[in-house]
């Protein structure tokens, strides 16, 4: 298993968690419906769950994989608070971050 490192993934799994519909969360995110079906196929293939019950219509969250969801929402605000602290430096460049440290820095 190779874990999801698209954020979008994780704001998806987010979505879903709070909307209950791929449907809804496609749209909040302003995202197509066969991305995001996509999107929920090949994180279920990855980490061999299934996320939704797709015989049913329209699909249903499966039980199982809720708290996946409250992770996924865990991590996509943990992301946005990054994102707001990432763009308080002084040299950052949108949409790929750059940030300048200063001289002093070490790693």
């Amino acid at each position: 298993m190779r874990p999801s490192l698209k954020i979008e993934t994780w704001n998806l799994l987010s979505e879903l968690g709070r909307t209950q519909s791929l449907v809804q969360a496609a749209e909040r995110l302003e995202m197509g419906l066969p991305a995001a079906s996509r999107l929920v196929s090949s994180l279920e293939k990855e980490l061999g769950i299934e996320l939704l019950d797709r015989k049913r219509k329209p699909a249903q969250i499966v039980t199982k994989s809720l708290e996946l969801f409250s992770e996924a929402d865990r991590i996509a605000r943990q992301y946005q608070r990054l994102l707001k602290t990432v763009l308080m430096f002084p040299c950052v460049n949108w949409p790929r971050v750059f940030i300048c440290l200063n001289k002093s820095s070490k790693f």
